[in-house]
């Protein structure tokens, strides 16, 4: 196996497993968050649109986490 081929591989592994850490702790503070635990109670009754907005607002605060884990993996590697 070449060395660019195993060097893809680790990377892609790497993105992988920490694309499951950040969803973990982005679940899991806002499992924590009393407006979001109202949010999801009121997501409850089914409303399409609130869901999406929901899951939207869910996505981008994990972009916003890779965005600063990024920034500093590479402030500190300078």
């Amino acid at each position: 196996m070449s060395k660019s081929k195993e060097l893809r591989e680790l990377i892609d592994k790497v993105k992988n497993d920490i694309t499951v850490q950040v969803d973990t702790i982005v679940e899991w503070n806002l499992d924590e968050s009393p407006m979001v635990q109202e949010l999801h109670r009121q997501s409850k009754n089914n409303d399409k649109e609130f869901n999406e907005l929901f899951q939207d607002c869910v996505n981008y605060i994990k972009v916003t986490c890779f965005e600063e884990l990024f920034h500093e993996f590479t402030t500190k590697n300078k």
